[in-house]
C-alpha cells in the first residue's frame, strides 16, 4: 500500500488502481465538461477512471484520494456493469446503489484489508449527519454498513445495517440478488415515511464514490422515462413519491399566504425547541371548487338547542326599582327630588343584564389522510371527512344566529418543515354558498401534527375581542407526522399546547372520531375536555351539545 505520509499524485492513484484490480483503464482528470467542480462524483466505465479536480487538490484528504482508487476497483472486481434499470424508479436506484456500493467496500476490505481505514474515514466526511432528508439518510445508512463503531438512532438505519449483517451471514457477500432486495425493501419505506427525492438534483453523499453511472443500462429515454414503473410493493396502495404528489397537489391550487415558526415540546429532554416548526399559512383558491361536484345549496340544519340567556355582571341595569346593589348616583338624585319635594319613583338599585355573552369560535378540522376513510354501514358511501364538513357548516350556521363569530380552519403537516393551515372560513365572514362549497371542497392529506395548528389556532383567536375565545378541534385524536417515530412525542407536545391555550384563556374541546384514541385525547384536552364520538352520523349532536357547554361556561 502506499504512504499517506504525501498526497499521492495523479500517475500513483493511476498506479494504485492498476495494483489493485489488474485493469489496464486509464485514470485521468475530468474537464469541465464532464462534471462539475465540487458537485462532480467519479465517473468509471470500463475503460476510464475519470477523477473530478477537486478530489485530488493538495486540500483533499489522502484517505479520500485513496478510498476513491479503492472504491473504483471494487466495482471493476466485483461489480456486474450496466445491469437493466427497467422496472426502478430513481428513488430505488439510488438505494440498490448505495447497497452495492457497501457491498463492494466489505469485500474489498476482505480481500486488502487496509482499506478498510480509508473507507472508515472516508465516510466520516458530512454536512448533516443528524437530517432526515433523503441524502442525508442514505449516508447515514451508508456510514452504518461501512463502519461498525458508527451508532445510529433511526429506525430506517438500524432496519437497514440488520438486514445487510443478516444477509451477509446466511448468503454471503457474493449474493447481489438478495441485497438488491434489501435495496427494495429500504426504498419501500422511504416510500412509506414519504421522503422527497429529486432526480435531477441528487448526488451521490460519498465525495470519494462515484455517479453509479457504470452499475445501469438506461432505456433511451433516461432514467426519467423509468418513473412509472415503481417497485413491486406489499400493499396495493403505493405511497405517492414526490413527483406523484406535487402533480396531484396542483389539481388542488392554494396560495401561500404566510409562513410562521413556533416552538415543539420535547418531553424526553423537557426541552421547548424553539422556532422547530412551519406553518405554512393558505387561503382556499377561489378555483378550487372548479370541477367537484357539490350542492349549490348546502342543506344546513340548524341545531335544535339555543343557549339559554344568563345574569352578565359585567353589565349592569342602572335605575331599577329592585336590585341586588344600590345605584348611588341615582339615590342621591332620589334624595335631592325628595328634599325638593318632588316625588320621583324610587329607582335606585342596579341589578345584572339578562343577556348572553357573545365569543369566537373556531372550529378547527383535520384534514389528514386518515379522514378519507369510509363510513362504514353508509348507503351514502361518505367518508369521515365529508361527514366533519357537513357538521361544521350546520354549527357554524346555528353560532352564527346567536350572535357568535366563528371560524372553519383546517389543517395536515408533512413532516416539522410542513404544517399546511388553510383558513375556509374566518372569523366575521358570512356563511355564503360560495363559502360552504369551500368547506365541502376541502380534501385530506398527509399527517396530524397538532399541537403545532393548535398554536397558531390560538394567536388566531388572540387577535378576537369577545366575551370568550375557545376551539374546537374535529380529529381521530391520534397526533402523528411522518419524522416522528415515537408514539408519545407528538401527543406530549399537543398537551403543552393545549397548556398555551389555556395561559392565553382560549378554551380547547376536542371531539375525537376515533374510539380507540380515548387515552390520548384525555392526555391532550383533560378529562372533562374531550368527547368520544362513536358514531359519525351522531357529530352534529355531539357538537350541538359542546356549544351549549361552551355558552353555559361563559355566559
Amino acid at each position: 500500500m502506499p504512504s499517506e505520509t504525501h498526497s499521492p499524485s495523479l500517475n500513483g492513484l493511476a498506479l494504485l488502481f492498476s495494483a489493485l484490480n489488474d485493469n489496464t483503464a486509464q485514470v485521468s482528470l475530468m474537464t469541465a465538461a464532464q462534471g462539475l467542480p465540487l458537485r462532480a462524483r467519479m465517473i468509471l466505465t470500463p475503460t476510464h477512471c475519470l477523477l473530478p479536480a477537486h478530489l485530488i487538490e493538495p486540500s483533499t484528504s489522502n484517505e479520500l484520494k485513496l478510498a476513491a482508487i479503492a472504491h473504483a476497483a471494487g466495482h471493476i472486481l466485483f461489480s456486474k456493469p450496466a445491469r437493466p434499470a427497467t422496472g426502478l424508479k430513481p428513488m430505488g436506484i439510488a438505494v440498490v446503489s448505495a447497497l452495492e456500493d457497501a457491498r463492494i467496500e466489505a469485500l474489498m476490505t476482505k480481500v486488502f484489508p487496509g482499506t478498510a481505514r480509508w473507507f472508515k474515514k472516508s465516510l466520516a466526511f458530512t454536512a448533516d449527519e443528524l437530517g432526515i432528508n433523503f441524502s442525508t439518510l442514505l449516508h447515514r445508512l451508508s456510514r452504518a454498513l461501512g463502519d461498525e463503531a458508527y451508532e445510529d438512532e433511526h429506525f430506517w438505519v438500524q432496519k437497514g445495517r440488520r438486514l445487510f449483517s443478516e444477509t451477509r451471514n446466511s448468503t454471503g457477500l457474493a449474493d447481489y440478488q438478495s441485497f438488491r432486495q434489501i435495496a427494495s425493501i429500504l426504498a419501500n419505506d422511504l416510500g412509506q415515511m414519504r421522503v422527497q427525492f429529486n432526480a435531477q438534483q441528487f448526488v451521490v453523499p460519498e465525495r470519494y464514490r462515484d455517479d453509479h453511472s457504470f452499475l445501469w443500462q438506461f432505456a433511451e429515454q433516461g432514467a426519467a422515462a423509468d418513473a412509472s414503473e415503481g417497485l413491486t410493493l406489499p400493499d396495493t396502495r403505493r405511497p405517492r413519491d414526490a413527483a406523484e404528489r406535487t402533480q396531484a397537489d396542483s389539481n388542488q391550487p392554494v396560495e401561500t399566504v404566510r409562513r410562521f415558526e413556533y416552538p415543539e415540546w420535547d418531553y424526553q429532554r423537557h426541552v421547548l425547541k424553539t422556532d422547530w416548526c412551519t406553518v405554512l399559512e393558505t387561503a382556499p383558491h377561489r378555483n378550487l371548487v372548479g370541477n367537484k361536484i357539490l350542492p349549490k345549496n348546502p342543506d344546513l340544519q340548524p341545531m335544535r338547542g339555543r343557549p339559554a340567556k344568563r345574569l352578565n355582571r359585567d353589565r349592569l341595569l342602572r335605575g331599577q326599582r329592585e336590585g341586588e346593589q344600590i345605584d348611588l348616583n341615582a339615590a342621591v338624585e332620589f334624595m335631592v327630588s325628595r328634599q325638593a319635594r318632588q316625588f320621583e319613583e324610587p329607582r335606585y338599585f342596579m341589578r345584572p343584564q339578562l343577556s348572553r355573552r357573545t365569543g369566537s369560535i373556531l372550529l378547527m378540522l383535520d384534514l389528514s389522510e386518515s379522514s378519507n376513510d369510509l363510513l362504514k354501514s353508509d348507503s351514502m358511501q361518505r367518508s369521515v371527512l365529508d361527514v366533519e364538513k357537513q357538521a361544521a357548516l350546520t354549527f357554524a350556521k346555528s353560532a352564527l344566529a346567536q350572535g357568535d363569530r366563528i371560524a372553519i380552519h383546517g389543517f395536515s403537516s408533512d413532516t416539522r418543515q410542513s404544517t399546511r393551515y388553510v383558513r375556509i372560513v374566518d372569523f366575521g365572514e358570512i356563511l355564503t354558498p360560495d363559502k360552504a362549497q369551500l368547506v365541502l371542497a376541502q380534501r385530506a392529506r398527509h399527517s396530524t401534527r397538532l399541537g403545532t395548528a393548535v398554536r397558531h389556532g390560538v394567536n388566531l383567536l388572540s387577535l378576537e375581542h369577545t366575551d370568550y375565545r375557545a376551539m374546537l378541534v374535529l380529529s381521530d385524536g391520534i397526533p402523528a407526522d411522518i419524522d416522528v417515530f415515537d408514539p408519545k412525542y407528538l401527543v406530549e407536545d399537543a398537551r403543552q399546547a393545549i397548556q398555551f391555550a389555556k395561559q392565553n384563556s382560549v378554551h380547547c374541546y376536542g371531539l375525537t372520531l376515533e374510539p380507540q384514541a380515548e387515552a390520548s385525547s384525555r392526555r391532550i384536552f383533560g378529562a372533562d375536555n374531550y368527547r368520544i364520538v362513536d358514531y359519525l352520523t351522531a357529530l352534529p349532536r355531539h357538537l350541538e351539545n359542546c356549544y351549549q357547554v361552551l355558552s353555559h361556561r361563559h355566559s
